[in-house]
């Protein structure tokens, strides 16, 4: 599992909420079960939105889209990773504001991450 190297040994330890695990588990199944987001699994709904999926796919099939749940949402906590760890400067600046301010509007939070705030038509 990925261990974000940028923050400290406490933050690296850290696991993500059970709730938030359970969310992205759900949306990964719909994606790769109902949705047919998986070339491994293919075009094709295979997770019934009720009642027994064995009733519609083989027990094969349905270790795919356990196989594929699984890289999927490992792929998503690398990548998030990589976003926090690569954007540190930024999070830090936010957060030193929110430390002295409690609150920060739009504007505020663009520039406590220096990130420049384009212009709205």
């Amino acid at each position: 599992m990925w261990s974000p190297p940028a923050l400290s040994p406490k933050a690296r330890r850290a696991k993500p909420a059970p709730s938030d695990l359970e969310t992205a588990t759900r949306i990964a199944r719909a994606m790769v079960g109902r949705s047919g987001m998986s070339a491994a699994v293919g075009p094709v709904s295979v997770l019934p939105s009720d009642g027994d999926p064995r009733a519609v796919a083989s027990d094969a099939l349905l270790n795919t889209v356990d196989v594929e749940v699984r890289r999927l949402i490992d792929k998503c906590y690398q990548e998030a990773g990589r976003l926090l760890c690569d954007n540190r400067d930024r999070l830090d600046g936010i957060a030193a504001q929110l430390l002295l301010h409690e609150t920060l509007d739009e504007a505020d939070a663009y520039a406590a991450a220096a990130v420049p705030r384009e212009a709205r038509t």
